[in-house]
């Protein structure tokens, strides 16, 4: 590569790319031989680039699959929890208080307004600051339900004598 050897991300890319065609567009008293060139370029290290940008974001929805598995793991016996996938955290609600320790420690993050515990990717990266209710990102996201432990007590079989 000519024109873009030194671009290692999509965004080093198109700035160079813009960089390239200012200098070098035919309405701009450039080339259109050259022009072509640097598109052909182009195309070929955008299509480079997003190959190994979508390995490494498998790679990474691998590793957090592992690490949603030992978390819920981690938690799923614990009485009187309902454990929610929604998006990409995970949502505990239920009876929580008596876990409070262990979710903390696992990782878990409480929020306040929603009366519930939720676990979030290291990698995430906040967009909104808008205050939603976990119905409404339940709604946006998709939930699936990992589990829901009823407590011993409301759970109990009547027996008989």
């Amino acid at each position: 590569m000519r024109y873009f050897k030194n671009c290692k991300t999509i965004e080093e890319l198109k700035k160079e790319y813009k960089k390239q065609a200012f200098a070098n567009h035919p309405d701009r008293g450039g080339d259109a031989e050259v022009m072509k060139m640097i598109n052909n370029e182009y195309e070929e290290a955008l299509n480079i680039l997003k190959a190994t940008s979508t390995n490494k974001q498998d790679k990474s929805n691998t590793e957090q699959a592992a690490d949603f598995i030992h978390i819920i793991d981690s938690i799923i016996n614990l009485e009187g929890l309902k454990i929610e996938i929604v998006g990409s955290w995970i949502w505990v609600t239920g009876d929580t208080k008596t876990h409070k320790e262990i979710l903390k420690a696992t990782g878990f993050y409480y929020a306040s307004k929603k009366k519930a515990w939720y676990f979030k990717p290291s990698d995430y990266k906040g967009r909104s600051h808008k205050n939603y209710s976990l119905e409404e990102i339940k709604s946006k996201y998709g939930s699936v339900l990992v589990t829901e432990n009823k407590s011993k007590k409301s759970s109990s079989k009547p027996q008989l004598t």
